[in-house]
């Protein structure tokens, strides 16, 4: 009925497709700062890869996020990062919300796990966002498959210390007044 020889030959194939799968190149996007930030206030992430299984000469990712809550505020390449030809470094806001980040060399090829950088950007309005990751369309991805992974945002309406506090003085004097009637 079933040539076990075929079906061995397909496991054997599933797994190794599998297995390349589960370890192809990773380009991570994690904020630093917390989730939760007010209006004004730098947000900064860390921009990281993993090229264990494949090696690459360079290339770009671009970075997507709502221009009408966040701005780019910056791009710092990790000074650990020294593999790279400085020249080649890519920083281009192609319109806003759309940033290309963007390294390579001419005598090495990346591999392994390294922090390509710190992306900084401004929170200007409340609400919240989604920041993506993909091969960049204008200056061209990576030679090898990536994996990438974003993040999200939140720009959030703080209450004012002074407002608190007045807040806080309200309740207390609610609560004395209320205390002092006899029932």
């Amino acid at each position: 009925m079933f040539d076990l020889a075929k079906v061995a030959r397909v496991v054997g194939v599933l797994l190794f497709l599998a297995s390349s799968v589960a370890t192809s190149a990773v380009i991570t996007l994690s904020p630093l700062t917390p989730a939760n930030v007010s209006p004004g206030l730098d947000i900064q992430f860390k921009l990281s890869t993993d090229f264990e299984s494949d090696t690459t000469d360079g290339g770009a990712v671009d970075i997507v996020f709502d221009p009408n809550i966040l701005q780019f505020g910056g791009f710092q390449f990790d000074p650990g990062f020294n593999t790279r030809d400085p020249f080649l470094d890519v920083e281009d806001i192609q319109s806003p919300g759309l940033v290309s980040i963007g390294f390579g060399s001419f005598s090495n090829t990346f591999s392994g796990a390294f922090n390509i950088g710190i992306l900084t950007l401004t929170a200007n309005a409340i609400g919240s966002t989604q920041i993506s990751l993909s091969d960049s369309v204008k200056w061209s991805g990576f030679g090898v498959s990536v994996n990438y992974t974003g993040t999200s945002t939140q720009v959030v309406q703080t209450v004012p210390i002074p407002a608190a506090g007045w807040l806080l003085f309200s309740a207390l004097t609610f609560l004395i007044r209320f205390s002092w009637q006899k029932p």
